[in-house]
């Protein structure tokens, strides 16, 4: 009985030590998180690229620009669901929907644009750890659901 109270008396004396280093992982993590979203707002998008990742880019700086700025919102979303601290799966697809939607009335002619476009939806994607664009990307580049 005495080392089941020694036990416990130690469990308390180190648990709120233990609990407090949790919450500050999270944060960081947190913090992490939104450092990388914000360089990623902050790169160069759709810019060609040579062999072995061949991307002439866009056909016009006009559509350069469209693209940033589409590509750039849905970051600025990404950003501001997971600052929000109760981010879901759901808001995030609802984000990626709404901006994919606003990407396919550019009438995109380039299939190397909308591959490039879904890769940078991936990378946000990995950003945040969605593990999934619930079809979103496969019914914009392809037509799949």
């Amino acid at each position: 009985m005495r080392q089941l109270l020694i036990l416990i008396l130690i469990l308390l004396l180190f648990l709120p030590g233990f609990l407090q280093a949790q919450d500050v992982h999270i944060v960081e993590k947190k913090s992490d998180t939104l450092v990388q979203l914000q360089a990623f707002i902050s790169k160069k998008k759709f810019s060609s690229q040579p062999y072995p990742q061949f991307y002439p880019g866009p056909t016009s700086p006009k559509a350069k620009r469209s693209y940033s700025r589409i590509i750039n919102k849905l970051g600025r979303d990404f950003r501001k669901i997971h600052s929000s601290g109760e981010a879901s799966d759901y808001q995030f697809q609802q984000a990626i929907k709404q901006r994919l939607t606003e990407f396919k009335q550019l009438n995109i002619a380039d299939s190397e644009d909308e591959d490039r476009i879904c890769l940078y939806v991936e990378e946000l994607m990995g950003i945040v750890g969605l593990e999934s664009s619930n079809g979103l990307l496969n019914k914009f580049r392809y037509g799949l659901r």
